[in-house]
């Protein structure tokens, strides 16, 4: 499954990305996003233009903040899921 990344702050704990394909997805161990290795995502508050919420945009926490560099703003990343894909 396909994310683009939307904000990259640099050493971040988190990082934001828009679910490109569709379909439904569980972070388990040992998943990775775009190479990364993540442990927890969340879904933030964001809105659509109507005011309606965005449930495509998440917030992937990562493991190790300084793997925050190999991710780039505007990139398009895999989720890898991990066990049990």
């Amino acid at each position: 499954m396909r994310f683009k990344l939307e904000w990259v702050p640099a050493d971040a704990q988190y990082v934001l990305a828009r679910q490109v394909d569709e379909g439904t997805f569980q972070v388990k161990p040992g998943a990775r996003l775009g190479g990364v290795r993540i442990k927890g995502l969340s879904q933030p508050r964001s809105l659509l233009p109507d005011g309606s919420p965005d449930l495509t945009v998440f917030a992937f926490q990562l493991v190790d903040t300084s793997e925050a560099e190999l991710l780039k703003t505007g990139e398009t990343v895999e989720l890898a899921l991990g066990a049990g894909n």
